[in-house]
């Protein structure tokens, strides 16, 4: 080889290697090209998981042939909506932002089964779930005699009681209420000499307990939330028409906004707001995602550092109320009705 060729060649050589090294190294250590600005970017990470396993992944309405769990590396940053498809599954759609260098998180993704409501148990009396929503009492009017049934939720099964008070058992609660001359005095029962706050009058029921904790309502939809450790016993107020607890969380509704509270840090989350009014809210066993229940749907909303994702799960003739039991941790019940036919209806969740 002639000495002008092989000087030809070894400087294409070295150009060569001048250009690519870095681009490999560019390459190895994540940076990409993006069209979309025309920049050298580092890309991101993007993990995505579901609960069942196995659900389909799309990156903007395209199939990326892969299944949860998979983690993405060297993911271009910017927008993304990722959707989820299993079979007889809903459809989970998220919306997530990949930033350079960093992490972005789709995780434990709750699918909720595909199903028509399932009827329980034909129901014409008023009905009233219980806390832990094990059981509902069911107070029936026959002319002039009142039947008050205590419901079972696992068993399907109807119990008479003597009157509607037998259902009721007042919580083993550390506050204790006393009515003073111009206020209700909320105590603590273990050092009653000492007056936490007080309360406007009115006919407070103790509705709740959890340790040093306890909600109390008023006929007039008021809600508080008393907590004896913290510097402002009255830890929240509000009004609420529908509520309901779960693993040391509370969601309500004043029948337009949904909010959720947490008793141990006494941050409250803003969830929704509709314009249908909501009938009633209850939590799901992961306290993640509560449910909302309009007069005609219900409907699944998962909060994450995305955002709010919104499922339809059922629609109904009529809904009236919606709860969730730690008897039956992967069903919700629907007091409403189905082709003129009311009672308490399941809907199936996983």
């Amino acid at each position: 080889m002639k000495r002008p060729v092989r000087t030809v060649l070894f400087a294409a050589f070295i150009t060569l290697f001048l250009v690519g090294a870095p681009a490999v190294v560019l390459y190895t250590a994540g940076y990409r090209y993006n069209p979309r600005n025309g920049h050298i970017v580092r890309t991101g990470v993007l993990s995505v998981s579901s609960t069942p396993r196995g659900a389909h992944i799309l990156f903007d309405n395209v199939d990326t042939g892969r299944t949860t769990p998979y983690v993405f590396n060297r993911i271009t940053p910017g927008a993304y909506q990722v959707t989820l498809t299993h079979d007889d599954y809903h459809t989970y759609v998220d919306d997530v932002i990949v930033e350079s260098g960093k992490s972005a998180y789709v995780s434990g993704v709750a699918l909720f089964a595909v199903g028509e409501p399932l009827l329980l148990n034909e129901e014409s009396g008023d009905v009233t779930p219980a806390v832990d929503g094990n059981t509902a009492l069911v107070v029936r009017n026959h002319t002039a005699i009142a039947e008050a049934w205590r419901y079972s939720i696992r068993n399907r099964s109807y119990t008479l009681l003597a009157s509607a008070n037998d259902f009721f058992s007042v919580p083993t609660s550390i506050v204790e209420l006393r009515e003073g001359e111009n206020a209700i005095e909320v105590r603590n029962v273990q050092s009653p000499d000492t007056l936490l706050s007080l309360l406007p009058i009115a006919d407070y029921t103790i509705a709740f307990a959890d340790g040093p904790y306890a909600v109390l309502t008023t006929p007039d939809d008021a809600l508080y939330v008393i907590d004896i450790y913290a510097g402002q016993p009255i830890a929240l107020s509000t009004t609420a028409t529908a509520w309901s607890t779960h693993n040391g969380m509370l969601v309500w509704t004043d029948g337009v906004e949904v909010n959720t509270f947490s008793f141990s840090s006494h941050a409250t989350t803003f969830i929704t707001r509709q314009s249908a009014p909501i009938v009633d809210v209850a939590l799901d066993t992961n306290s993640t995602t509560v449910f909302v229940a309009t007069a005609t749907t219900v409907q699944s909303l998962t909060v994450d550092d995305n955002g709010t994702q919104v499922t339809t799960l059922a629609t109904m003739n009529d809904i009236e109320q919606c709860w969730t039991s730690g008897n039956a941790q992967s069903s919700l019940f629907v007091l409403g009705t189905v082709n003129d036919v009311r009672g308490f209806y399941e809907l199936g969740l996983r």
